[in-house]
């Protein structure tokens, strides 16, 4: 399956988990209670600054991702998915901070758009990133360190954010979060 690209022109969800054997180390809770088979769902809305975005130098780009843009391999490699040197990397970049953190997820963006702010005459334009995680602080974590330091920071904002129980799959004559009501 091919990665996905994002507003900014770079591939989106390069580092998602691929193997059953990831999603259970990955995604799915560690719980033999109501979370027995179930996730924790982050929701952001991120509007993305495209106006600076497309003024910015591709090299300042790359930087800023620690990727190249138009193969979305890491910096110092040939291809999208081989293994990331943080230490080729800007300690500021997206991919080192995101890395560094080792708390992978399981991440889903969807691109957005409502035209003009009235306001700022500038585009409304982002993505809405999900994600999946089999405990919430792992999400918390990563986003502590990328909001400390993160060079893209200067192109997003984030406008709001969610995090959403997921429950396990319902057995036959059951209900979702029976677990829980009835637990």
């Amino acid at each position: 399956m091919e990665t996905p690209w994002n507003l900014f022109g770079f591939k989106d969800g390069t580092a998602n988990p691929t193997k059953e054997q990831d999603f259970d180390r990955v995604i799915w809770a560690d719980s033999k209670d109501w979370m027995e088979n179930g996730s924790y769902m982050a929701v952001r809305r991120i509007q993305m600054f495209l106006e600076t975005w497309d003024r910015t130098s591709l090299e300042e780009q790359e930087n800023t991702f620690g990727r190249y843009k138009e193969s979305g391999a890491p910096f110092g490699k040939k291809n999208e998915f081989d293994e990331v040197d943080l230490s080729l990397l800007p300690d500021d970049s997206h991919v080192c901070l995101a890395k560094e953190v080792d708390k992978p997820l399981l991440r889903r963006s969807y691109s957005y758009s409502d035209g003009i702010d009235e306001k700022t005459g500038q585009f409304d334009t982002g993505l809405l990133f999900i994600s999946f995680q089999k405990d919430p602080d792992n999400f918390v974590k990563v986003q502590t360190n990328l909001g400390a330091t993160d060079k893209m920071n200067e192109y997003i904002t984030h406008i709001g954010s969610g995090l959403f129980t997921c429950f396990g799959g319902v057995e036959k004559g059951g209900y979702i979060g029976q677990k829980l009501l009835e637990g």
